[in-house]
């Protein structure tokens, strides 16, 4: 594998990469830890979890600065404190959250074969069956009988406000998908809704997805049909997406480690090839066939 060898002496603060992770896993034991007796739909945070959510968080810190990772004392002393604002603003979206989709924390880290060997099974239009794999931040249930699915999201998350008008960003974020459809198997509930939550916006703008519904559930497996048939035809074109002028790389290219020996004019290679007849099986995946789907409201 070719890329940056990990040097602690020349970091200057925490990175984006370590930071969502530090948040991801606060998080989850917050949560895996409150599974046992979770608050009501209507119930507040109380100030012992809050503590003890913050408590989590400087141990985990503690954790980043022994390995090195936190970068100069100033710029750590100043991220911290950004941390700890984050999770008292989390609690305050999470009170909200709840009680207005009457949700209980249910489970967190569900896994869907990554480690297990619950697998989601999927059978497509054309008879193939394939199966997918992930694992799920947290599940949540409703008291009418629906399961809420929410994939935390850290940093600047705003590619995903595309899913309003296509649902799987034309095959490159098939999720909360995949996420959905196992939450379902895994909880035996009919009805399910998958979301990004960023944690670092506020408001209506901080859930983003979809209620699963009959039609995206077909267009899902159209967009697998295609993926799974491009492959099984040797399709494996380059998309590299727009130039990026301030990066000098294309959007999708930023953070492949082949960059920098790649040619560059990579996209006008992909411009010369997009009507070739053999690439013709990813016209599906940017043709969304249903109705742009509502983003913040589960029901």
């Amino acid at each position: 594998e070719i890329a940056d060898r990990d040097d602690p002496e020349r970091t200057d603060e925490l990175s984006a990469l370590d930071r969502g992770s530090l948040i991801h896993v606060t998080l989850e034991e917050f949560i895996r830890g409150e599974l046992d007796s979770p608050p009501g739909p209507d119930e507040q945070w109380s100030e012992a979890a809050r503590a003890r959510l913050h408590k989590i968080a400087d141990d985990k810190c503690g954790k980043y600065e022994q390995a090195g990772r936190t970068g100069r004392r100033v710029n750590w002393r100043v991220q911290q404190d950004d941390l700890h604002d984050l999770l008292d603003a989390f609690l305050a979206a999470d009170n909200e959250f709840r009680r207005t989709h009457l949700a209980t924390p249910h489970r967190v880290e569900l896994d869907l074969g990554v480690k297990s060997g619950h697998v989601v099974p999927v059978t497509l239009p054309n008879g193939d069956s394939i199966t997918l794999r992930g694992m799920v931040d947290r599940v949540d249930l409703t008291a009418d009988g629906r399961v809420l699915v929410s994939d935390y999201k850290s940093g600047n998350a705003d590619k995903y406000k595309q899913l309003k008008d296509d649902p799987f960003m034309a095959g490159t974020t098939l999720q909360l998908g995949m996420y959905a459809e196992g939450a379902i198997q895994e909880t035996g509930r009919p009805d399910a809704a998958a979301h990004y939550w960023r944690v670092e916006r506020a408001g209506d703008d901080q859930r983003v997805g979809y209620t699963w519904t009959p039609e995206l559930r077909a267009r899902f497996h159209d967009v697998l049909t295609a993926i799974t048939s491009g492959i099984g035809a040797g399709v494996f074109a380059a998309q590299p997406g727009e130039w990026d002028t301030w990066r000098q790389t294309n959007d999708n290219c930023g953070y492949c480690d082949f960059d920098s020996v790649c040619v560059r004019d990579r996209g006008d290679h992909e411009i010369a090839k997009v009507d070739a007849p053999e690439l013709a099986v990813r016209v599906a995946l940017s043709s969304p066939a249903v109705e742009p789907v509502e983003q913040v409201g589960e029901r």
